[in-house]
């Protein structure tokens, strides 16, 4: 346990330090490397990740390529724009519309695929309404925040979802049952808390004419794109009802909508290969064989009596669970934490509601630090190509209250 535990914590400080700037990919890709070179992990190992995991990453792939069609083709763009008129010059109303935006777009799309459209399109806003770097600070983090933590609607909506789903069999249905009310609960805790703390950088009204005209969007694309959500949601309701795996209907979907905007000519081939995220993919498979090999070498019995309920309280089992799984999803990233936790419960039998404690823990509690999302460094890499800078350090403080509370507003609805 003590040399795999010192592989990861190699990686997660090579994969937020970056020297060079190495491709995060670089260095949990060695660390995988190092963890089969020491037999800690087998064969067997490698296929039971795979089977656990290959439907969550053909999901991922799926839904960036169709959140790259539908940046190509504007139709986000002139959803934002009409966000930003019904705003009608409130910069409070322009805050929450936003917001809500990046939730609808994760619940449909998942947070990855939100985070690349969503970080955009608010990026630009913020230059088109000359606003200053603090307020274009608060609506980014706002937006990237409930694309990413709030990301617990649907089973698609986070490939941590997806996990649990191909795990323990739970069905779509049943899924969106359990999670819709800490889901809503989470998102209205989670505005009021980003409103209060971003307050004085929001501004008080801003000019709508300087929105300009909206944003092209052909009606082609328009059809193209409402046509594709329509067959995204009866992909998921059929999928759920077959129990067919979800990542093929979303990669059916994505193939579809490239190639009818393929012919409309608003998005090229070449396009789509650029944001097929294989360093991302790469950096999450290699964490997954690094945990595995924590959890061969005594780490499965650390995280069983971690999770294991109390006969005491069912809520403080659930304050217990996402909080521990929360924190270390934090330190080593959520998906590989996420399936170690998966695994533990698994072998704990009736635990009730624990595992979608540990999904909350999972999708918000890893919001605390950088590298405890794959989103999460996927938004700080679009803000370092609109040249904002944030550290390490001004992530976690601006991101430590949110977290919090919006964990524990999950968490308490769970009960």
């Amino acid at each position: 346990m003590m040399t795999a535990g010192a592989v990861l914590v190699v990686v997660m400080v090579g994969a937020t330090w970056r020297p060079r700037g190495i491709s995060i990919a670089w260095f949990a890709l060695g660390g995988a490397l190092i963890c089969g070179a020491l037999g800690l992990v087998s064969f067997a190992d490698l296929e039971q990740i795979a089977t656990r995991t290959w439907d969550a990453a053909l999901a991922l792939i799926g839904l960036v390529l169709i959140s790259a069609v539908l940046d190509a083709n504007g139709a986000f763009r002139a959803a934002a724009h009409r966000v930003a008129r019904a705003g009608g010059g409130s910069g409070l109303r322009l805050f929450w519309g936003t917001c809500g935006l990046a939730f609808a777009t994760t619940s449909v799309l998942a947070n990855d695929g939100a985070i690349l459209l969503v970080t955009p399109i608010v990026a630009d806003l913020m230059r088109r309404l000359a606003c200053p770097p603090r307020t274009a600070i608060a609506f980014l983090f706002a937006t990237g925040f409930v694309c990413d933590a709030l990301s617990t609607l649907l089973p698609t909506s986070n490939l941590t979802n997806i996990l649990l789903v191909d795990t323990l069999g739970v069905g779509t249905f049943a899924f969106v049952g359990r999670m819709a009310l800490p889901t809503l609960a989470m998102f209205g805790v989670a505005v009021v808390v980003l409103t209060i703390q971003f307050g004085a950088a929001i501004p008080r009204t801003y000019a709508v004419d300087a929105l300009g005209d909206p944003p092209p969007f052909a009606r082609a694309s328009a059809r193209a794109t409402m046509a594709a959500l329509v067959a995204l949601v009866l992909g998921y309701i059929i999928a759920a009802l077959v129990r067919f795996p979800l990542g093929v209907v979303i990669v059916a979907v994505a193939i579809a909508l490239a190639a009818a905007e393929h012919h409309h000519g608003t998005f090229g081939l070449r396009r789509a290969a650029r944001h097929i995220p294989f360093g991302i993919v790469t950096f999450a498979a290699s964490l997954f064989v690094i945990v595995t090999a924590f959890f061969n070498t005594g780490g499965d019995a650390l995280v069983a009596r971690a999770l294991a309920p109390t006969p005491t309280h069912e809520l403080a089992n659930l304050l217990a669970a996402g909080v521990f799984v929360g924190a270390a999803a934090a330190i080593a990233n959520n998906l590989p934490v996420f399936l170690i936790s998966l695994l533990a419960l698994e072998r704990l039998g009736e635990v009730h509601a624990l595992p979608f404690a540990a999904l909350v823990g999972a999708n918000v509690g890893a919001k605390l630090t950088p590298v405890g999302t794959l989103a999460t460094l996927l938004w700080l890499g679009l803000l370092r190509q609109y040249g904002i800078r944030m550290s390490w350090w001004r992530y976690v403080a601006l991101a430590i209250v949110p977290v919090a509370l919006t964990l524990l507003a999950g968490l308490v609805m769970l009960a």
